[in-house]
């Protein structure tokens, strides 16, 4: 735990200088280590909030752009809003008690049925969450910029992996895979800035075989107080089956 610790203050010692385009590097000492300041840094993340855009690709390659927000508490809360000329285009809320859905008045569509928003929500949780302090996780090591960090699913057998940059010790792309070993959803974290000494991706993009959800965060805050109503679903709000 030592050495997560004086891997978090030099993230912190780093966020005080104000350069963000410049991101700490980790000395390398193994793959538990590793494991250990990669856990850490996830605790550390409590509940994000930031204005955001976001764009849909449908499997044609059309492409619609959206400005909207986010909220999170990690795990098992998000509330993700869209809306196009002042006009609301989608909401979604997820919680521990389910998923919710809603589109304008008069319109069945949200844009997210290719992604299917339960999926949306859960890998939204691999951002935060308790995936590397889990039980059972395998590193796989072959040298190079990059490893790898898998977990067995065990109430549906699906496995999440997770490729880590190991110059900075940050995750850059997860990858879900049935149980059968087809890749089912894939998560790109990109553009990492400093935020509450740490950093954090601004640029989160989601790929299922039926679409694609890209979100880029503006001005976003972790660990900020999120009134409990940010998760409350709207009236109009459809919850998932």
């Amino acid at each position: 735990m030592k050495s997560a610790l004086c891997a978090m203050c030099v993230v912190a010692a780093a966020a005080l200088t104000g350069c963000a385009s410049n991101l700490p590097t980790y000395q390398w000492s193994g793959a538990a280590d590793g494991l250990e300041v990669l856990a850490a840094r996830a605790k550390h993340v409590q509940t994000l909030r930031s204005p955001c855009s976001i764009v849909l690709t449908d499997p044609q390659k059309r492409r619609i752009t959206f400005d909207g927000a986010v909220a999170a508490r990690f795990p098992g809360w998000l509330r993700l809003r869209a809306w196009k000329f002042n006009q609301a285009a989608f909401d979604l809320t997820s919680t521990p008690e389910g998923v919710w859905m809603a589109a304008p008045e008069g319109h069945s569509s949200t844009g997210l049925e290719g992604l299917h928003a339960e999926q949306v929500a859960q890998v939204w949780d691999l951002l935060g969450g308790d995936f590397f302090s889990s039980a059972g996780l395998k590193v796989s090591d072959t040298g190079g910029a990059t490893f790898r960090v898998k977990r067995v699913m065990s109430e549906s057998g699906s496995v999440v992996a997770c490729e880590i940059d190991r110059k900075t010790l940050l995750a850059r792309r997860y990858r879900v895979f049935d149980a059968s070993g087809v890749v089912v959803f894939t998560l790109d974290l990109g553009r990492y800035r400093l935020m509450d000494g740490m950093a954090f991706p601004t640029r989160i993009e989601a790929l299922a075989q039926h679409g694609r959800i890209e979100i880029a965060l503006h001005d976003a805050e972790l660990n900020g107080d999120l009134e409990p109503t940010v998760f409350h679903p709207p009236r109009r709000a459809v919850k998932q089956q």
